[in-house]
């Protein structure tokens, strides 16, 4: 199967689970970035400890990234489903086709290199890094703008009964 189909239908498939569950593809953005970071700044650790069940060292630290990746997404689009009304799902579009595609282009590097290889030598692969600081920056910005607009706000004056 060509490397395109699969790069193209991993992204549209969470861009489409994000929209299907309602969840707030700006929140789930950010967490892809926080999760960046988490793997980043813990891994090496996360490894360690979990190098009592996964012997392979070089496998180990590939998957434990992963999670640390994908563990803030998932966590953030269980909660938050049911979050973005249906009139906004528009809005929500842009935010949840970002954080998929940064989630790909974070995720398959630290794939074991049997797969991840492979998929970084495609032509695809090359197009999609190329876009890399566009979908940042789109995403940043996009996210920032859904949140903005899905905030509920705080009634000023109304006081609550006891």
């Amino acid at each position: 199967m060509p490397y395109e189909v699969i790069i193209g239908a991993a992204i549209a498939l969470v861009a489409v689970v994000l929209l299907a569950l309602r969840t707030n593809g700006g929140v789930v953005f950010f967490s892809v970035c926080a999760g960046s970071v988490l793997a980043a700044q813990i891994g090496d650790e996360a490894s360690l400890l979990s190098s009592s069940f996964i012997k392979n060292g070089d496998i180990n630290k590939s998957i434990m990234s992963v999670v640390l990746i994908v563990l803030p997404v998932v966590f953030s689009a269980i909660f938050l489903r049911g979050s973005v009304g249906a009139s906004k799902v528009l809005l929500n579009l842009l935010p949840s086709v970002c954080a998929a595609g940064l989630l790909v282009l974070l995720v398959v590097p630290l794939l074991p290199p049997s797969v991840g290889n492979q998929v970084l030598v495609s032509d695809i692969w090359g197009v999609l890094q190329q876009y890399q600081p566009i979908i940042l920056a789109v995403g940043v910005v996009s996210s920032i703008v859904l949140l903005w607009f899905t905030q509920r706000p705080h009634k000023k004056g109304k006081k609550h009964k006891s």
